[in-house]
């Protein structure tokens, strides 16, 4: 009777000596699966006739021999040493644990969404998909998550993680002028005294510099070093030769060598040496001829790193002396004595390395030990170790060490078993590996014989934990998949214990693919598990193959789990239009499929196709489970459902089918709802399912207590959080965030800093997102002043801020137009690292612009890497506040080239540019690609900046017809920008039109009679003028106050139009006559026309002499001396004559002007505009 495998068995795996299974079978060339040669291993504790292999682990027997052909290897030997391969082997962890950091740092609060984490997955390096959630509570001494808002998962750093990194920042900021020194010696070492800032970055890790070091160091000390452009980018160049720090590490090591030994000398009795033998670092084993070799080599004379080489031909012992040394040099300044050999290639170049440097490295074994383990290749300074350890340590090694010991702290303590060390050995190992495997083959054995006195999940855990110690992933793998039941040990405790023990996940599914072709039958739990794990890992080509098998094999689709495994698979890794194709073809559907395939449509954002399989699957009598449940709620209290009200009628029918199937024991749906209630502004269903929760977490009252902030119910959100504290919760910092939001955003900003006070009394610390909080509030009530006293108040607290912080404070300080404040935020971004952050950076685009400085702006926009649409939308608007249309179109037209979708604010952006330049043609065509190819509807600012530019360009009767025709209802911006161009073109006909249904509209707007006043004095209608300001007495219409302010020394000057004068207004006038006087002389005729009062020219004259952007800036040519920029801020639209004075002063002081009023910036150089005069 033939043997057969018992898979679903409940006792380990007993194959028999003459079962196929033992032949090595055909590897098929179209699996495309990485095979290697297996050397063969008798095994005594399965079988006579059993085989181990040493990389998988396969059984096979010497039936079919074949030959092997071996892989051709390096002519240099080299020697591996575990003293050195532990030390990558354990800083691979390590470094995944610092890039995860780097992005949460540049977060606002140092917090961060797992899904926002998703979007840096091929930045960590991890090309297979796998949950994050997992990936970080493998760290609990580094990450901590914490759980905001409805099933929102967050993470942080704990406490300790982050006062390392902010002593790390400290240590790096302290040791600026070491890292000056090496920079000066790395460059001293090249053949020209110059390399690429590009190479250099490629160390900047391993040297310790800052990531801005281009910006920081390479700059501030022009004494040494200069950046000079090259054809290959920019570079860095040495200044000066010093010779005293051109003295290389081994020369010192020779002088101290030399000192210690004439002490020695001095304390024994001279003697002749028998030999002369060679000292070689300890643990080292040398044959004699390598020893030989070693000695000659070292008999050399030294040729300095620092030295001209330029003489030394290539290939020459002389040549490679003085590459060893280089090499030597440059392990010498990195911080742990080591790096990576592409690195060292990179600088060929600059040093006249071989071809050949990996080869000369491993000859070389006295100096430098070459590590293949990780992910490339490493050299170490094998001077600088001792026992996996460095010798001498400096700070910022002792604080990464600390990092390592966080990085190593488990998540469960191991149990049993002897405690593992760092570099992976037990401490109670003794004798050889192969003695050691050899006694856990024995162990295995006995462990079948007495089978039924061990529980099985004891026995799998030991033995795969065993296995995988000693390196046997194919005994460990193949017990996973066959020895023992799926509900024993399951995938998630298999794959931490391989990560563990260092390996990757991707060999379990190696591996069984490998027993899949040898004809190994899996059941449909095996199969099921497998794809989600190729699932999880985001391997697509394994799956394929996996599929492959399974339609070979001709597996039923009438089983659920494995079709329902290959929907999530394609799903995530394909297409979900596969996976909904694989649901069509299901003839039998079950409570699994149907939430597999909802969840897949749900995942991919088909959420009309997920709506529709969710009420299908209602009529088909299938169970909704309660993860598609929240991830419904989810998609229904999603942004965009506020605007479409179909998906809060989904989310209450959801509500409706939890109550209907009494899902009400489930926390998650319950605060899932609350929040979905709150997000779509359903305050009263949010309430009610409140109320009805039999046990409610700090989740759902945070839930509540927002939405009441948010909607401005401030004492009832106060009275829910008395209430909370009643019943025993304790209200946390997100709690007492939403109140203070709440006050904030309502512009109630002494009530939030009493609720910061009693967050204080209350013994929760205020963090960076209460003072945030309250500097959005500010920022969005236009309190700009107030604003900049908080932040002061927050660095007075102690309280660093962070990217969220530092792009409201430069919006802030965009609207104040404070550019010389806002240059030292963007210092202090430099400075830590925040200038990474995309959103950052558009708040710095945005806050030049504003500000005047339109080159910067570029500048920061054309460094960011990853642009985000906002960026782009910024810089757009930027080029519409200045005039340059097709600067702007430009632009616009990158955006597309780069694959940017654009939105409707990017349509707003463009038309602006189209309308400030007087474009018309390209308005019109933009205007029509957005509805046509685009499909945007209209809005309100799309269809005023189309009236603005038709009536500016002169196209009224255009400008009317589009009014009449336009898809939603004009409102007061439209007939105000319709009123302005009928001003600006003195026709009076249809500016009463508009005038007329700005009364009914905006009966109390000031700038709509003003513009009314101006034309009829323009007509010389003075009975009209009359008339029109009776009206505004009559409806008590306060005309605004007309003001214009510079910035002198950190002081803000203030020319108000009516009120009090300015101390220096005397000296003021007088500069500014004696500019009008020589104006005149160069042509310059007063506009008198922009005086819209009944008196005569000379009066006229005068008054013009009197407008505040003028006394502006001629106080800024009296205090500000040189050639910086005049920068005025107006609070309403300049006149024609201070147009044209600021053209002409321009020339005659040779002095920049900026003069930014309202929407628009004008700036002045050489008689010219940026505008081009199309303002009008």
């Amino acid at each position: 009777m033939e043997p057969k495998l018992l898979l679903s068995a409940q006792r380990p795996l007993f194959v028999s000596c003459n079962s196929p299974f033992n032949e090595k079978p055909y590897l098929s060339v179209k699996s495309r699966l990485p095979t290697s040669t297996i050397r063969a291993a008798r095994s005594q504790f399965m079988g006579e006739g059993l085989i181990l292999g040493n990389k998988y682990g396969f059984w096979s027997a010497s039936k079919k021999t074949r030959v092997v052909v071996e892989p051709v290897r390096a002519a240099v030997k080299r020697r591996k040493e575990l003293t050195f391969d532990n030390v990558v082997q354990r800083d691979k962890k390590l470094k995944l644990v610092l890039n995860i950091r780097k992005i949460l740092v540049s977060q606002p609060d140092r917090t961060m969404s797992l899904r926002g984490l998703g979007k840096y997955r091929r930045d960590l390096g991890l090309k297979k998909r796998r949950r994050f959630i997992a990936l970080l509570r493998k760290y609990p001494g580094v990450f901590e998550i914490v759980e905001e808002g409805a099933y929102s998962l967050r993470f942080k750093m704990t406490s300790e993680a982050e006062r390392l990194y902010l002593e790390e920042m400290k240590i790096k900021n302290e040791l600026e002028d070491v890292l000056v020194v090496k920079l000066r010696k790395l460059v001293m070492m090249s053949i020209d005294k110059r390399i690429l800032l590009e190479k250099i970055s490629h160390l900047r890790t391993d040297l310790g510099l800052p990531l801005e070091f281009r910006d920081t160091i390479c700059q501030r000390y022009p004494q040494y070093f200069r950046v000079v452009p090259t054809p290959r980018g920019p570079a860095l160049e040495l200044t000066h030769w010093d010779p005293e720090i051109a003295v290389s590490a081994a020369e010192l090591s020779e002088e101290d060598n030399k000192a210690r030994e004439s002490e020695e000398r001095n304390l024994i009795i001279d003697r002749p040496p028998k030999f002369n033998r060679v000292k070689l670092p300890r643990g080292l084993n040398l044959s004699k001829s390598e020893t030989r070799k070693i000695s000659q080599f070292r008999d050399m004379p030294y040729i300095s790193p620092y030295k001209d080489f330029s003489h030394l031909r290539s290939g020459t012992l002389e040549k490679e002396k003085h590459a060893c040394g280089v090499i030597h040099e440059l392990l010498s300044l990195t911080t742990e004595k080591r790096t990576l050999v592409d690195h060292l290639t990179h600088f060929r170049e600059e040093f006249r390395f071989s071809q050949q440097l990996r080869g000369m490295l491993i000859r070389h074994p006295d100096l430098f030990y070459v590590s293949l383990k990780g992910e490339r290749d490493s050299v170490f300074l094998r001077e600088a170790y001792r026992n996996s350890e460095l010798i001498d340590k400096d700070p910022l090694t002792l604080v990464k060490e600390k990092m390592r010991a966080l990085v190593s702290v488990q998540r469960f303590p191991r149990r049993e078993g002897p405690k593992r060390e760092e570099d992976g050995r037990d401490e109670q190992m003794d004798g050889s590996d192969a003695e050691a495997e050899e006694e856990e083959e024995t162990t295995h054995a006995r462990m079948m014989r007495l089978f039924d006195r061990f529980d099985l999940e004891f026995v799998a855990r030991r033995l795969i934990s065993r296995y995988l110690e000693f390196g046997v992933f194919g005994y460990a793998s193949t017990i996973f998949f066959l020895g023992f039941p799926r509900n024993q040990v399951s995938w998630r405790d298999f794959s931490e214990e391989v990560e563990n023990f260092g390996l990757e996940k991707y060999r379990v599914l190696e591996d069984f693919v490998q027993l899949q072709n040898r004809g190994v039958e899996f059941d449909g739990v095996v199969l099921a598990m497998v794809l989600r794990i190729c699932t999880v890992l985001m391997n697509p080509f394994l799956g394929f193959t996996i599929h492959g098998g399974l339609i070979k094999r001709g597996v039923d689709n009438s089983d659920t789990r494995v079709v329902s495994a290959l929907m999530g698979f394609y799903g995530r890794c394909v297409s979900s239009d596969v996976a909904n194709k694989i649901f069509d073809e299901m003839p039998k559907r079950d409570d699994l499929a149907w939430n597999e395939i909802t969840m897949v449509n749900l995942r991919s954002g088909k959420w009309d196709k997920a709506v529709k399989l969710f009420r299908e699957m209602q009529f088909s009598a299938a169970k909704a489970y309660d993860r598609t449940m929240v991830k419904l709620l989810q998609v229904c209290s999603h942004k965009e459902a506020v605007a479409e009200p179909g998906l809060l009628k989904l989310g209450k029918a959801i509500h409706g089918y939890v109550i209907r199937n009494q899902l009400w024991y489930d926390l998650y749906v319950e605060t899932t709802l609350i929040d979905m209630y709150v997000k779509t502004g359903c305050l009263p269903y949010a309430r009610m399912v409140f109320d009805k929760m039999d046990e409610k977490n700090i989740v759902a009252w945070n839930s509540l207590i927002s939405g009441l902030s948010y909607a401005g119910l401030l004492k009832d959100a106060e009275a829910l959080m008395i209430k909370m504290e009643k019943e025993g919760n304790k209200p946390d910092a997100v709690t007492w965030n939403n109140l203070v939001s709440g006050y904030a955003t309502w512009g109630k900003t002494e009530k939030a800093l009493a609720v910061i006070g009693k967050m204080k009394k209350n013994g929760v610390a205020p963090n960076v997102v209460s003072w945030t909080a309250i500097l959005s509030g500010c920022s969005k009530n236009g309190n700009f002043g107030n604003a900049l006293k908080i932040f002061i108040k927050m660095q007075e607290e102690g309280v660093c801020p962070n990217s969220a912080t530092i792009s409201t404070l430069l919006r802030i300080l965009g609207c104040l137009s404070l550019v010389y404040s806002g240059k030292e935020v963007h210092s202090f971004c430099l400075k830590n690292n925040l200038i990474r952050d995309a959103y950052v950076a558009t708040a710095l685009v945005d806050m030049y612009t504003k500000s005047g400085d339109l080159r910067s702006a570029s500048e920061v926009f054309w460094s960011i890497e990853n642009k985000p649409l906002a960026s782009w939308n910024c810089m757009i608007m930027g080029y519409a506040m200045f005039g340059q249309g097709k600067e702007g179109i430009a632009v616009f037209n990158r955006m597309l080239e780069a694959g940017m979708e654009p939105d409707a604010i990017t349509f707003t952006s463009v038309l602006s540019v189209c309308k400030n330049s007087g474009l018309v043609s390209e308005g019109w065509k933009y205007f029509d690609l957005m509805m046509s190819h685009y499909g945007f509807f209209p809005t309100l600012e799309h269809c005023s900046c189309m009236v603005d530019m038709l009536g500016r360009s002169g196209y009224l009767d255009e400008a009317w017809d589009f009014i009449q025709t336009m898809p939603i209802k004009p409102d007061a911006t439209i007939w105000g920008a319709f009123l302005s161009s009928c001003k600006i073109h003195r026709d009076l006909e249809l500016a009463e039109v508009a005038w007329k249904r700005l009364q009914v509209l905006e009966p109390h707007n000031s700038a709509n009679y003003m513009m009314m006043i101006n034309l009829y004095s323009s007509l010389d209608r003075w009975e009209d003028v009359e008339h029109i300001r009776d009206s505004m007495r009559n409806q008590r219409v306060k005309v605004q106050d007309l003001w214009s302010w510079i910035q002198i020394d950190q002081t803000v000057h203030v020319f108000y139009a009516e009120g009090k004068a300015h101390p220096d207004e005397g000296e003021i006038y007088f500069e500014l006559y004696k500019l009008v006087s020589e104006m005149k002389k160069s042509g310059y005729v007063p506009d008198t026309s922009c005086i819209h009062s009944n008196v005569s020219e000379p009066e006229k004259e005068r008054l013009l002499m009197g407008h505040t952007e003028k006394l502006a800036i001629t106080y800024g040519l009296i205090k500000k001396k040189g050639l910086a920029p005049i920068r005025v801020v107006k609070n309403t639209s300049i006149c024609s004559d201070c147009h044209t004075v600021a053209k002409y002063i321009s020339i005659l002081r040779n002095r920049d002007i900026v003069l930014h009023e309202g929407s628009r910036v004008h700036h002045f150089r050489d008689g010219k505009c940026s505008c081009n005069d199309s303002w009008l």
